[in-house]
């Protein structure tokens, strides 16, 4: 089964594909604000990188957050379109899933962190052993001091260092995991792989993006 990830949760936008075998390719474009724009450019450019044509596809796999209200949106636009269009089915992946298991090499307990502005922080709770993660929280927003508990009891931050640089004045660096955007694409890929095998996928009419907080409207 050959599955499109995509996730435009971020400041960048990360595409992937995996089969039978694997992860096939991952790669992320550089943050940038205008990045959305090209979302589709970059998938087109993706496939061709590996021979692989839109029509090739037998599933999509899109991360539904928490991140940018505006980047889930397109995203999940873009996932819907391709599984409207081929008749394929649709599954979503958590962002903080996707950043834990983008982790290499670790064992422990994980807090995957997005930043989610005005000193607040998307996160989510797991234990990584190897190629083995298990969610021990569901997706939520705190402030700094949440993510800070968290530490003293024994989790490591998964997160872009330069996107949390508040935290960094607050925790130790020896703490912090820098994950790889260029993995993203590929996990998001594989872990929608396994849920589609087993048919656990998305309503394609009605599914839609997992903010954790409410968009808000008007500011």
């Amino acid at each position: 089964m050959m599955v499109l990830g995509i996730d435009s949760s971020d400041d960048y936008v990360a595409i992937g594909l995996a089969d039978d075998t694997g992860v096939l390719i991952s790669r992320s474009s550089t943050p940038g604000k205008r990045n959305k724009n090209f979302l589709h450019q970059f998938m087109d450019d993706t496939l061709k990188t590996v021979g692989i044509k839109v029509s090739d596809l037998e599933g999509v796999s899109v991360s539904i957050g928490p991140g940018s209200f505006t980047g889930l949106r397109v995203g999940l636009a873009a996932a819907k379109g391709i599984c409207w269009s081929l008749n394929i089915p649709l599954c979503g992946i958590s962002s903080t899933e996707a950043i834990a298991g983008s982790v290499n090499a670790f064992s422990g307990k994980i807090v995957a962190v997005k930043d989610a502005r005005r000193n607040r922080y998307y996160h989510g709770e797991f234990k990584v052993d190897g190629d083995d993660m298990i969610r021990l929280q569901p997706d939520r927003e705190v402030g700094a001091e949440g993510i800070v508990h968290l530490v003293s009891n024994g989790y490591r931050i998964a997160g872009s260092m330069n996107q949390l640089k508040d935290l960094l004045q607050m925790v130790s660096e020896n703490n912090f995991i820098e994950y790889n955007p260029e993995n993203i694409g590929g996990v998001i890929a594989q872990a929608g792989r396994e849920l589609l095998m087993t048919k656990k996928n998305l309503d394609v009419a009605s599914a839609a993006p997992t903010y954790v907080r409410n968009p808000e409207l008007g500011r």
